[in-house]
């Protein structure tokens, strides 16, 4: 914008481009933004991203060591997961079993009740 353009009979803020608006929404959006990360840090205790110092050697040592506890409990979450497919093979045959001696068992219960009651009443 020069001189002579704000001279003349036209507003000055006419002259404003549509590219200056845009700029400043932008600028204002992020500001907007930043306001918000702030104010969701100190709400809810979350660290600004920014200010963490992630180079330090703890830091890089503590994430090793936590990469290798969580590849070690994944796996142990594998073998365990193979592990009790074969014993849920072994058991199903083991649970017929358990069955066919529970339904034994009831119906003789069912068989013998008659004659348990009969000697109960017996005594009496």
């Amino acid at each position: 914008m020069d001189c002579q353009q704000l001279t003349g009979d036209q507003d000055y803020r006419a002259l404003l481009s549509d590219e200056h608006i845009l700029r400043e929404e932008q600028e204002l959006n992020i500001r907007h933004q930043k306001l918000l990360a702030a104010r969701e840090a100190l709400l809810y205790g979350t660290p600004d991203p920014d200010k963490l110092n992630r180079t330090s050697t703890l830091d890089r040592k503590n994430e090793f060591s936590a990469a290798q506890r969580n590849k070690k409990l994944l796996e142990d979450l594998r073998k365990t997961k193979a592990k009790m497919t074969r014993n849920s093979r072994f058991h199903a045959t083991k649970a017929k079993r358990l069955s066919n001696i529970s339904n034994n068992y009831w119906s003789m219960v069912r068989n013998l009740q008659p004659l348990w009651e009969q000697a109960c009443k017996g005594k009496k």
